[in-house]
């Protein structure tokens, strides 16, 4: 059988090398090591649940979606007005600029909904706490445009 703490004397210590000494505290430390750190780590994960489903982050959150929910709304009523204008636009110069300015509210748009899109999926910021009555992915300038009554194609 195994030596039980009262079979240890005042002797056993001093019979022991210091090199038997240091990999005994080295192992006592790496135990200790490990144990602090994989609790920290749990508690790090914990942390981070609590944090995204936190008021702050809820208020956050909704407070994006319905900004950009609303934001693709008016570059859609602008590409609406830059179409119109450019439709009815007689001289030529006048109609590349209402161009350019409209494909500017594209890429606008284009940039606008990426950025929506990235934060609604992603879990540690809106996925789990995003308003219900947003959609998961922002609506495309064609269904925007419909959903605002621009009938100008």
């Amino acid at each position: 059988m195994g030596r039980q703490l009262g079979d240890y004397n005042e002797d056993y210590f001093l019979k022991q090398t210091p090199g038997k000494m240091w990999l005994k505290l080295l192992g006592v430390a790496i135990v200790v090591a490990l144990s602090v750190g994989g609790v920290a780590f749990a508690c790090n994960w914990v942390n981070a649940g609590a944090q995204v489903i936190s008021p702050q982050n809820v208020k956050a959150q909704w407070q994006f979606a319905y900004d950009y929910d609303e934001a693709l709304r008016g570059v859609a009523q602008n590409w609406c007005a830059i179409r119109m204008a450019e439709s009815e636009a007689t001289d030529p110069d006048v109609r590349a600029q209402r161009t350019s300015q409209r494909l500017a509210v594209e890429m606008l748009y284009a940039t606008r909904k990426a950025e929506y899109d990235a934060q609604l999926r992603d879990a540690f910021r809106a996925r789990l706490v995003k308003p219900a009555d947003v959609p998961d992915r922002a609506p495309t300038l064609r269904e925007t445009l419909d959903a605002v009554g621009c009938t100008i194609s």
